[in-house]
């Protein structure tokens, strides 16, 4: 699904889980066992365990996150995204005071973190902030 809201193949790695869909492709809200333990990321820190492993190179990551259980993902990556308006995650952000911006249109400087919040992938596309 992330990759088909996408331009072109991107060059990156994409971790998700795999939404189970039914037949009109509404997702039921279940997540599809693949048998590679995709399946098995569902707290904050199991999400933290892989993306820690999978970014540990010197590359820039990103995460894209849209609940409570994303946040520490987005805190540790280079470049952190909100997608929506999920209150959950607002409340937690806005109770240890982590700035979260609509768009890109503040640039901050490097030793100020925050995060970036959109309403669609749409939105994230056009405003450029991923390079892709």
């Amino acid at each position: 699904m992330i990759r088909a809201a996408l331009p072109k193949e991107p060059l990156i790695k994409i971790l998700a889980n795999d939404i189970d869909m039914d037949d009109n492709s509404l997702g039921t809200g279940l997540l599809k066992k693949d048998g590679k333990g995709m399946e098995d990321i569902r707290t904050g820190m199991d999400k933290l365990k892989v993306f820690v492993e999978a970014s540990s190179g010197p590359e820039e990551s990103v995460y894209i996150g849209d609940s409570s259980t994303d946040l520490l993902c987005l805190l540790e990556a280079s470049v952190g995204v909100i997608m929506g308006r999920n209150e959950g995650l607002a409340d937690l952000c806005r109770r240890f005071n982590v700035e979260v911006v609509e768009g890109v249109d503040y640039k901050p400087d490097e030793s100020h973190r925050l995060l970036y919040r959109f309403d669609d992938w749409n939105q994230l596309l056009e405003s450029k902030l991923l390079k892709l």
